[in-house]
């Protein structure tokens, strides 16, 4: 599939993105940069569609910055906190409870759903990762909200 095949798909949508895809975007060597960065610069900085980051997905995101300098983690927290059309959801008693449906249903490390878990709060309409084994694990989820793996949108 191609990257006009992703903008059609999210377009329009309210999606929740993994902290792979915010990897993806932040590192220009990541495999999927090219959608990340596409995904965000384009279609979520335009409005054509808004996303929802977990509070999980922004910690995952500044470790490594913090280990290299303050001055970074700074960037980062800039970046999620005024991005356009971008809102970090919150760990709460819901998110809390779904994560632990989601953990119990389906396998998923506490993080994974947590991340997950805010996503179905928030009532996402997708889900974009790169991590295939959510795709495998969350499969009887596809009613509730699709799973999007941004490594099927590359040329090859």
């Amino acid at each position: 599939m191609s990257l006009a095949a992703l903008r059609k798909r999210v377009t329009g949508q309210c999606v929740l993105l993994d902290t792979s895809v915010l990897i993806a975007y932040l590192n220009a060597t990541d495999p999927v940069h090219a959608p990340a960065t596409m995904l965000i610069d384009e279609l979520l900085r335009a409005g054509f569609m808004r996303a929802v980051v977990s509070a999980v997905s922004v910690m995952e995101l500044l470790v490594v910055p913090y280990r290299v300098s303050e001055r970074d983690a700074q960037a980062i927290h800039d970046f999620i906190t005024n991005w356009p059309n971008l809102t970090v959801g919150t760990i709460d008693l819901y998110v809390a409870k779904e994560a632990a449906q989601l953990r119990a249903r389906h396998s998923l490390k506490a993080p994974d759903a947590l991340i997950v878990a805010t996503g179905r709060i928030a009532r996402v309409d997708q889900i974009l990762t790169n991590d295939r084994a959510w795709k495998a694990k969350l499969a009887s989820q596809k009613s509730a909200f699709a799973i999007t793996l941004l490594s099927d949108f590359l040329d090859h």
